[in-house]
């Protein structure tokens, strides 16, 4: 069955609404009163998703509105409608024809409804941005204040400079006891910090304003941010190859970051050499980019639950009573070949110092993001790398079992955990 969308263009005094491409059309006042004659509207009509673009904030009410009367939301990217209605043609552009257009795209693009962020997420993003908000206000103060002299005006600036001062150390604080109090954002404060430079500012942030953080894979999040840099290629011809778009505040911060982590972490300062040479600005990305990625690996071991490695100890009366089948998941260790004292060894005049070839075995639940759903075939690729890590089985090949392990090791190859 397919969705009938209501594309709603939002302005800071009246909202447009159309009913698919060429259904009804109707105009509101942004109002809660208007907002709810506009649920009533949709309805009516059938409408099962309203669709608006992202306009600087003014969208806001009305998405929250519309989810409280039990109507889904999504919002749209204005440059990818804009684009839209120019591959399609319409060139002209007044409100009633972006509301047009909107519904179109949406079900062109057959998006789904944007879930509103919860209670605890949208304060601390108003508190990030309110902060960040007086940060710049007293950059700005303190830079107006050195080309003063006179006595009654740089009074003026003390006071507001000391009020700032004041609320910027309260909003820190209340942030720093919301993500506090909060089971995911605690664990993912302490993953973020283990990087040299992200402190207070930079976690909040990526909390507040990054959320899918940790979700989504590592070109994924760097294309969000805007680190990625874009393919521009046809034919025989490579175009250069930019980065844009993306949410600003975020890559402005991992600028500072990445310049801070090149000064102590090696591995920055290594890369931060190669790339002499480039072009200022190709450095800058590439150094933010880095940072971006190794959070986002913090992120996603944060959200996750650690493997269990171990055995249970069954000194434990709670584990050791368990009749529970023991997880397979984790790591198992091949080995391969006749143990160093074994007699067949000293035969062959190996010496008893020489160790059998072995490697590691991963068992997941899922995929391995590299491998797939390959596993490994029985062969003797194991022995070729001593101590190399084997491709990983997926829980899906239907191992439920340490026998069913062996058919995808060496053969004659032992497991132990």
């Amino acid at each position: 069955m397919t969705d009938i969308i209501c594309g709603v263009d939002v302005s800071s005094t009246h909202l447009d609404a159309r009913i698919g491409r060429a259904g009804a059309y109707a105009r509101f006042a942004h109002t809660p009163e208007g907002v709810e004659a506009l649920a009533s509207f949709c309805r009516e009509h059938g409408a099962t998703l309203v669709a608006m673009e992202a306009t600087d904030g003014y969208e806001k009410k009305p998405f929250a509105l519309l989810w409280a009367h039990g109507l889904p939301c999504a919002i749209l990217n204005p440059r990818m409608t804009r684009r839209f209605a120019e591959a399609m043609g319409v060139l002209e552009k007044t409100d009633r024809i972006d509301a047009r257009i909107i519904a179109w795209c949406a079900e062109a693009k057959a998006v789904r409804p944007t879930e509103p962020a919860s209670q605890t997420q949208q304060r601390l993003t108003a508190l990030v941005v309110r902060l960040r908000q007086l940060t710049a206000v007293r950059t700005a103060q303190t830079n107006q204040r050195r080309l003063v002299d006179d006595a009654r005006v740089l009074s003026s600036f003390e006071e507001i400079l000391a009020l700032v001062a004041r609320q910027i150390r309260a909003l820190e604080a209340e942030i720093a006891a919301l993500i506090a109090a909060d089971p995911l954002w605690r664990p993912l404060d302490a993953a973020f910090r283990a990087i040299k430079g992200v402190a207070d500012r930079t976690v909040a942030t990526l909390m507040a304003e990054l959320p899918e953080i940790g979700l989504i894979s590592n070109k994924a999040i760097a294309k969000l941010v805007g680190s990625a840099p874009l393919a521009n290629d046809s034919g025989g011809s490579l175009g250069r190859r930019a980065a844009r778009g993306g949410r600003a505040n975020v890559r402005a911060l991992l600028f500072v970051v990445a310049e801070i982590v090149r000064r102590y972490d090696p591995d920055f300062a290594d890369f931060h050499r190669r790339l002499q040479g480039k072009p200022k600005k190709v450095i800058r990305v590439a150094l933010a980019h880095k940072p971006l990625v190794r959070l986002n690996a913090k992120a996603r071991d944060a959200r996750k639950p650690s493997p269990q490695l171990d055995k249970p100890d069954s000194r434990s009366p709670a584990i050791g009573r368990s009749e529970e089948r023991p997880s397979l998941d984790g790591l198992w260790r091949v080995r391969k070949g006749p143990r160093p004292s074994s007699p067949a060894v000293k035969r062959r005049g190996r010496g008893t110092g020489r160790r059998p070839v072995e490697g590691v075995l991963l068992v997941v639940k899922n995929s391995h993001p590299r491998s797939g759903n390959k596993a490994l075939s029985p062969s003797g690729e194991a022995s070729a790398m001593p101590r190399s890590v084997m491709s990983p089985v997926t829980r899906r090949a239907g191992v439920t079992s340490k026998a069913g392990l062996a058919a995808f090791v060496p053969s004659g190859a032992t497991l132990t955990r």
